[in-house]
């Protein structure tokens, strides 16, 4: 993971989980749609090991400076083996987001800008520009003080996408009807 000069940083070659970068959508049913992504930094990898120390050395020096060593500080970088998600097992997980009104650059392979919808999604892989920003707030309900850092995700290069997976049968008799042979001994498919 590289700095920029303008303060941002880019990631090597990382997969995508719950991307929503092409449109913005709400998760979270909060009524403020964002463009967000997952990035995957896969466990034992040893540039996405480095990644995941450089994250930290942002981390520990935003709790540093902006937060004087105050506790608890929220930070967008968790461990995926925490989620209830087989996809995240063995993957540190980065949480990006971005406001409704800054939809991240999409570019493919050759930096073209990506235009067609579907291409960047979860599972895709690629490169990513993110930059991180600290927020205090307090929360109106609970009065408590909310403080940590955020992670927008500014552009995506598109590297691959994720082939579909096989068709998932619920039971035998549902994969035997799709490729049975038809019943006038025929060569014709039955779909």
């Amino acid at each position: 993971m590289k700095k920029t000069d303008k303060g941002t940083y880019v990631t090597g070659i990382v997969e995508l989980e719950y991307a929503s970068l092409e449109e913005a959508e709400d998760h979270f049913k909060t009524g403020k749609p964002k463009f967000s992504a997952w990035i995957l930094f896969e466990k034992g990898n040893p540039d996405d090991d480095d990644a995941v120390n450089t994250l930290q050395e942002v981390f520990d020096e935003f709790s540093e400076i902006e937060f004087k060593n105050e506790n608890p500080i929220h930070f967008p970088l968790m461990d995926g083996e925490q989620q209830n998600n087989r996809n995240l097992w063995g993957s540190w997980v980065l949480k990006t987001s971005s406001p409704f009104d800054k939809r991240p650059l999409l570019v493919d392979t050759k930096k073209k800008l990506i235009t067609d919808k579907g291409q960047v999604v979860s599972g895709c892989f690629g490169k990513a520009e993110v930059r991180f920003k600290p927020y205090r707030f307090t929360d109106k309900k609970t009065g408590e003080i909310k403080k940590g850092v955020t992670c927008a995700i500014k552009a995506f290069q598109l590297l691959n996408v994720p082939t579909p997976p096989p068709p998932v049968f619920e039971t035998d008799t549902e994969q035997s009807a799709i490729f049975e042979t038809p019943k006038n001994n025929s060569n014709e498919l039955p779909f």
